[in-house]
């Protein structure tokens, strides 16, 4: 049975790509791609092989394996999982839990990306053939770790692609991820910065390269996706009973996550996958209570609720946030950029990623815009609505980001005019993208799928309007930004800068709202069947 699945889905793909010229570029491409991948590490192989004894060349495999397993949980994320064979496609077929499970499990493994895995994993057999006996524990440990990083990359992203988990705990999962995805990079940052610090001291200090390695490798052997590797880094040190306690703990580490995983897989069998509209809404009494009763504020009520409880507008909130905050924090403390009266204004960037959000208004939220178009919601009602949601929820964030990175780096000097030009201008960047809304609706992954999906990027739409706003908004901020450049501690140029900034952040909300008001009513239908494909 487990064959038959497998043959399916292959067969699955061979008709996706009949007829369709843009799957078989992608899939070429995608070919190619991995192609070069399994190339790259086999030369590396050869590399380490050659100019590398056997004590470095594991500890830097078990590395590589850690940093490679991490970034293939986020390429299954990102990928999404193959709805060609859900276990809901198969639920009135007789086949039994275990029947399943394999037969899904075997067919990711032999996958275009899967077999891509497979050949990379066999080029770590070049680094182990110093020895006959690490040779052998390379050939044991390979399918171990196939299997390995299949289960898990295919129990996180089941798990944030719903049906095996309800959607509370999902967000929670998908939000847990987002902060430690985010905030990891300082942890690689740091790492990096270590191992690049022994680099440029080689010459100094030879062996400083080398422990570095050594250390890195020692902690992170435990990690689940190294640990195969680090049962063959301890064979080949000769630590016998530390190779036997990897190979078990890749064992448990198999078993857990395969019991987790076809445990779901049961579930989708049994029980219906509840859509978001089958969900029990709950009652907002707080953020009811923000608008006034008007029909702007019904939309604008309405709205903010969506963005609280939609998985992927919060998403949109927590990367926005977290974008200056990181980034910040990761120049700070690594000594990259040294901080500065100036160092405050970092929090600009956030008006790269909220014009994004503004476009996809439509994007999310097209059931509501069939509603709208039906009990004949005016144009500018609408607009002003939703950019007033925006505003909520989006200017006290950049407020935040603004304070933590002014407390962080006690860079007080220009906290007050910072906080006025960013909160300004990021109301501009909504305002820019809720004009181009009805004009580029842009694309948005269903509520139900991977927020990490297919159409999580915007599409074309959403790279179009980012280029116009890369364009127009230096040159929007340009007259503030010389005014404080050149202000020197002069109180009457500060005070200019930060008028303008209110008085363009106003007129652009005033505009956006006329003038796509307009738009918005000639192109509701438009809108409506391109967010419907």
């Amino acid at each position: 049975m487990a064959w038959i699945i497998t043959k399916l889905s292959w067969r699955l793909l061979f008709n996706r790509l009949r007829g369709n010229v843009w799957a078989i570029v992608g899939t070429v491409f995608g070919a190619l791609y991995g192609l070069f991948i399994i190339v790259s590490f086999f030369l590396a192989a050869i590399g380490l092989r050659i100019t590398a004894d056997l004590q470095l060349s594991a500890s830097i495999t078990v590395f590589a394996a850690a940093v490679i397993g991490i970034i293939w949980i986020i390429v299954g994320l990102v990928k999404g999982i193959d709805s060609a064979i859900e276990p809901e496609r198969f639920a009135l077929l007789p086949l039994t839990r275990r029947q399943l499970s394999t037969g899904i499990l075997l067919a990711n493994i032999c996958s275009v990306t899967g077999i891509t895995i497979a050949l990379t994993l066999v080029t770590t057999w070049i680094i182990w053939s110093h020895s006959v006996i690490t040779l052998i524990a390379a050939v044991i440990a390979t399918p171990i770790a196939l299997l390995l990083w299949v289960l898990l990359s295919r129990l996180v992203a089941d798990a944030l692609n719903g049906g095996n988990v309800d959607r509370g705990k999902k967000e929670l999962i998908t939000l847990v991820l987002m902060v430690t995805l985010s905030f990891g990079g300082l942890i690689v940052g740091f790492v990096s910065k270590l191992i690049a610090d022994a680099v440029f001291n080689f010459a100094d200090d030879p062996e400083g390269l080398v422990n570095a390695v050594h250390s890195a490798a020692g902690y992170v052997q435990w990690i689940p996706f190294a640990s195969p590797f680090a049962f063959v880094m301890q064979v080949a040190e000769g630590n016998f009973t530390l190779a036997v306690l990897h190979l078990l703990l890749s064992g448990l580490y198999i078993v857990g996550a395969y019991v987790l995983w076809s445990r779901g897989v049961a579930s989708r069998l049994t029980s219906p996958r509840l859509t978001a509209a089958s969900k029990d809404i709950k009652h907002d009494s707080f953020v009811q209570r923000i608008f006034p009763l008007t029909p702007v504020g019904a939309i604008a009520t309405r709205k903010l609720i969506y963005q609280l409880r939609d998985n992927r507008q919060r998403l949109n909130a927590i990367v926005t946030f977290l974008l200056p905050v990181a980034l910040g924090l990761f120049y700070y403390f690594l000594g990259i950029f040294p901080a500065n009266d100036f160092f405050v204004y970092l929090p600009l960037l956030m008006v790269l990623t909220v014009t994004s959000v503004g476009l996809l208004e439509f994007a999310y939220d097209g059931e509501s815009l069939t509603y709208d178009i039906a009990v004949g919601v005016k144009g500018k009602t609408d607009r002003q609505g939703r950019l007033l949601a925006l505003l909520t929820l989006y200017l006290p964030m950049a407020a935040l980001a603004t304070l933590i990175i002014a407390a962080v780096t006690q860079q007080w000097a220009h906290f007050v005019p910072a906080l006025i030009v960013i909160v300004s201008f990021v109301a501009v960047g909504l305002a820019l993208g809720l004009f181009f809304s009805p004009i580029f609706p842009g694309s948005a992954p269903s509520i139900d799928d991977s927020p990490f999906g297919k159409g999580s990027s915007g599409g074309i739409h959403s790279l179009i309007v980012m280029l116009i706003t890369i364009i127009v908004m230096p040159l929007v901020m340009l007259p503030a930004a010389l005014l404080i450049l050149v202000s020197a501690g002069n109180l009457a140029l500060i005070v200019g800068g930060c008028a303008y900034s209110v008085v363009v952040a106003v007129l652009s909300c005033l505009c956006a709202v006329h003038f796509s008001a307009k738009i918005y009513e000639a192109r509701q239908l438009a809108v409506l069947q391109h967010i419907s494909k």
